[in-house]
């Protein structure tokens, strides 16, 4: 139309947009045009790396990002921490940290054979005018559901350090080492063998290399 125009925005956590317009011809022009975005607005921004979305052990995850100040300037890797954290979750969810490191703006981490069901978060801290703000990628692992059944039911077994009365499941990671177990004697019943392996103790060792659901039944007499 000619006149001045003016657009307000509200972006928390971006430093970078685009305006479109979408019609069957004309011109729109925003030569004059005034951009106000509000205070809550002004935070920076990361865009992370490539990274893949499921995980087994033994992989090497890459992790990375470059990351904007609330103008657009690129954040150097001086202003940057990274913090590395495997959430296990067996029977509660709990974080260990497993790496943090400043300075940097990419890095890789390999998962280790911790046991029991866990994910990595990948978080990136960066300073901007005086405040650390904190940005994070999950990177979930690929699992196995293991469940341990009795004959009779009932009997306490346990799935690496889960135990409690069969039938009992629980996520394990692909390429981990982990015990199914089963009580030697209970209820006036003993163990006698595991259906799949009749030849081996009450307590065993598995690992898994493709995701998937696994069933092992001991029999008592």
């Amino acid at each position: 139309s000619g006149e001045d125009q003016r657009l307000t925005c509200t972006l928390q956590g971006k430093a970078r947009f685009s305006i479109r317009a979408n019609g069957n011809g004309g011109v729109a022009e925003l030569s004059n045009t005034e951009i106000e975005c509000g205070e809550d607005s002004k935070t920076p921004v990361c865009d992370f790396d490539d990274m893949p979305s499921k995980f087994r052990i033994g992989d090497v995850l890459e992790y990375g990002a470059e990351c904007f100040d609330h103008p657009g300037d690129r954040i150097p890797e001086s202003r940057m921490r990274w913090r590395v954290l495997l959430i296990h979750c067996q029977p509660l969810c709990h974080e260990h940290v497993e790496e943090d490191v400043a300075g940097k703006q990419r890095g890789s981490y390999t998962p280790p054979d911790h046991g029991d069901y866990y994910f990595m978060v990948f978080e990136v801290l960066v300073e901007d005018g005086g405040e650390v703000f904190g940005f994070s990628r999950e990177v979930k692992p690929e699992t196995v559901e293991v469940t341990v059944t009795t004959m009779p039911s009932g009997r306490t077994v346990g799935v690496d350090s889960l135990q409690g009365p069969s039938p009992l499941t629980s996520l394990m990671l692909v390429g981990a080492r982990f015990a199914i177990s089963a009580v030697p004697e209970e209820n006036g019943s003993k163990f006698d063998f595991w259906d799949d392996s009749k030849n081996s103790g009450a307590s065993r060792d598995l690992t898994f290399n493709t995701p998937g659901k696994r069933t092992y039944n001991a029999v008592y007499k």
